[in-house]
């Protein structure tokens, strides 16, 4: 491929990645509440979708405690690249609190960053998207944070009754 000055060693990529983000929660102790310590498993997917493979990934979620530092499954021939059309899956477990209890819910971004293997250039970071995102009417849905992933938690209701108040018992 010629370049408009005649060089043919010139070569013009579009380097891209695409972070995909899901939450899981675990109900560890099966009684189907979120409890604080009870966790929530995140997988993030970050997927070359360019024409060039990419280096020095760092995946970045604050929830997470900042750049993950684990290493990714999916690097199929080990080399720390991201090659094109591969796949390196993250997964993270984070700790419920009484906080995320009290909001019914976790909000969660992430975003990822890297390089052009072939030139060193920065490729644009990404913010992570939800694979299956919350749309206008769902429970849980933020207008403000529509591309977030959210993970619903349901905690203990307090029922009050009056011991006064003859009630019949089915």
């Amino acid at each position: 491929c010629n370049n408009i000055l005649g060089n043919s060693d010139v070569f013009y990529s579009n380097p891209s990645m695409l972070l995909e983000k899901e939450g899981n929660f675990n109900d560890e102790n099966g009684n189907g509440l979120a409890d604080v310590g009870v966790t929530i498993t995140y997988t993030l997917k970050v997927i070359n979708t360019g024409d060039v493979a990419l280096s020095d990934i760092v995946v970045s979620d604050p929830l997470l405690g900042g750049n993950l530092k684990m290493t990714p499954s999916g690097d199929d021939n080990n080399n720390a690249l991201l090659d094109i059309d591969e796949v390196w899956i993250y997964t993270v477990s984070y700790k419920v609190t009484k906080e995320d209890i009290k909001n019914k819910g976790v909000y969660n971004l992430a975003d990822v960053q890297g390089k052009n293997s072939t030139t060193g250039e920065d490729v644009t970071k990404v913010s992570s998207l939800d694979p299956d995102p919350l749309q206008p009417g769902m429970p849980g849905y933020d207008p403000n944070r529509p591309n977030h992933t959210f993970v619903p938690l349901k905690g203990k209701s307090l029922l009050i009754t009056n011991p006064m108040i003859r009630q019949r018992v089915r």
